[in-house]
């Protein structure tokens, strides 16, 4: 869905302030935020709506291992940015260095069709930014699965 679209603007908007303003209380509110940013991301392609909540469930998992303080919180901290790192390879960069060696060794090496998924740069970098502040001790982990899903995928930030 695009902001500047109709659908967006008429239809998906009103709605989210609406609701937002009707129900009380930060929980019920965090709750509309949620299901809207969810139902933002659905509608571009249900696929990648998956592909950011195990991303999320990935820093998730990853910032509550950091936190305690055993001799496997860099192990842990450089296999999430691997993992999180290697997604947005694989759908920003997988043709790019395919058709590179292709050239390089003057071979015909197939591309593929993937469709980028919305925002997964945005949110990439920002669960990056949100690794490396606990690995530094900066912040302390969100416990709160639900939180930190809002803090990923909250639609307005893109």
């Amino acid at each position: 869905m695009v902001f500047s679209s109709l659908s967006f603007l008429f239809l998906f908007l009103p709605c989210v302030i609406i609701l937002y303003y009707l129900f009380p209380g930060r929980l019920w509110k965090n709750c509309i935020l949620l299901l809207f940013s969810l139902l933002f991301y659905f509608w571009g392609d249900p696929y990648y709506l998956a592909i950011m909540i195990i991303v999320a469930l990935i820093v998730y998992c990853a910032s509550l291992l950091m936190d305690e303080k055993k001799p496997h919180r860099s192990l842990v901290f450089i296999l999430a940015v691997a993992l999180i790192t290697g997604n947005l390879v694989f759908f920003k960069y997988l043709n790019f260095f395919l058709e590179n060696i292709g050239f390089l060794f003057h071979i015909s090496v197939p591309t593929r069709s993937v469709k980028l998924p919305l925002g997964i740069s945005f949110y990439t970098f920002q669960v990056l930014s949100y690794l490396i502040d606990l690995y530094h001790k900066r912040i302390p982990p969100q416990r709160n699965f639900f939180y930190l899903l809002l803090y990923i995928c909250l639609f307005p930030q893109l």
